[in-house]
């Protein structure tokens, strides 16, 4: 995972700061430090030299988790070119210069921005304002249920369906087998399937091992991955993860 942090007053570099300093304490993912204005060329962050569009759209290209430490206006004004799915968005987060209240604003289940304010909040002191309906209920999220267990969600609109009648008080039943079930259930956890359902969520059975000679060009090795996993009807989804040797760490 990859984590970054921006801010546009000194108040908001001394929080990431103070963010990455307790992260390094606890051994948790620190964020990377950048600065926006006249303020910026200060030691351990990097300036932004181009808009903060163009830099928020390379953070949303690479997959960054995102923390803004300034006014909801900017964040939002920053990222709406590049919100596409709650499935792939990168997790959005804001907090105040001051410190007072972390607010998660995009991808808050699949793309991790819930936890990810409740981490930003016990480093920093700020308070995690929860907005999504599950959270505040304190019942259960299918979407939820997927990430915590590395699934991949085969219908994106199961989700609201799903969510709607646990908040309902409704029990929800999950079946983790082959389909069809031997009674209707409300998620089903199983391979893909052409039969009709509240929630598929697909196991991830795959995982990728990967070489590559040094210095290869990062666009060919995707088109690569891509060719090979379609040659053997694998779909991108299906990967747990990427295993390498650890000379090519920082390929």
């Amino acid at each position: 995972m990859k984590r970054a942090a921006i801010c546009f007053s000194p108040w908001g570099m001394e929080l990431i700061e103070k963010l990455n300093l307790n992260a390094r304490d606890k051994k948790i993912e620190e964020f990377e430090q950048f600065a926006c204005g006249d303020f910026a060329l200060i030691p351990g962050f990097t300036g932004i030299s181009d808009s903060l569009t163009k830099w928020t759209g390379k953070m949303f290209e690479n997959k960054t988790d995102i923390l803004f430490v300034g006014a909801m206006g900017i964040a939002v004004r920053a990222i709406a070119p590049f919100v596409k799915d709650k499935l792939s968005d990168s997790a959005v987060v804001v907090m105040d210069d001051m410190g007072k209240y972390v607010i998660p604003v995009l991808s808050g289940h699949v793309g991790g921005a819930n936890k990810l304010s409740g981490i930003v909040g016990e480093l920093t002191g700020a308070t995690p304002v929860i907005t999504t309906s599950t959270d505040v209920h304190n019942v259960f999220s299918g979407d939820t249920f997927a990430k915590e267990n590395n699934l991949s969600i085969g219908n994106k609109d199961g989700i609201k369906k799903v969510n709607l009648k646990a908040i309902e008080g409704k029990n929800i039943t999950i079946s983790v087998k082959d389909y069809p079930p031997s009674k209707p259930v409300d998620i089903i956890v199983a391979d893909d399937t052409d039969r009709e359902y509240s929630l598929l969520l697909k196991p991830k059975k795959y995982i990728l091992g990967l070489g590559m000679k040094k210095d290869c060009d990062h666009k060919k090795l995707e088109d690569f991955v891509l060719e090979n996993l379609e040659k053997k009807g694998v779909d991108i989804t299906d990967i747990y993860c990427v295993a390498t040797i650890d000379i090519k760490e920082n390929e």
